[in-house]
């Protein structure tokens, strides 16, 4: 099986965005369920992968101080 990759991109931004309209969490987990490969807690990281490709989606928090002196 082979992924639409730009598909999958888009379907990821508006899960992440609730653009509920497009598709939700549920419609989401059924269409990719077959790419999950894993997710690795210590390296905050999804692994997907189809025939071809293999993906790491990692999310990295930022600190940062807004607070204007």
């Amino acid at each position: 099986m082979i992924m639409n990759e730009k598909q999958f991109i888009q379907d990821m931004w508006d899960l992440l965005c609730g653009n509920t309209q497009y598709i939700t969490q549920e419609q989401f987990v059924k269409k990719y369920r077959d790419f999950f490969v894993y997710a690795d807690g210590e390296e905050r990281t999804i692994h997907l992968a189809d025939d071809h490709n293999e993906w790491h989606i990692n999310m990295q928090k930022t600190w940062t101080d807004n607070s204007k002196s």
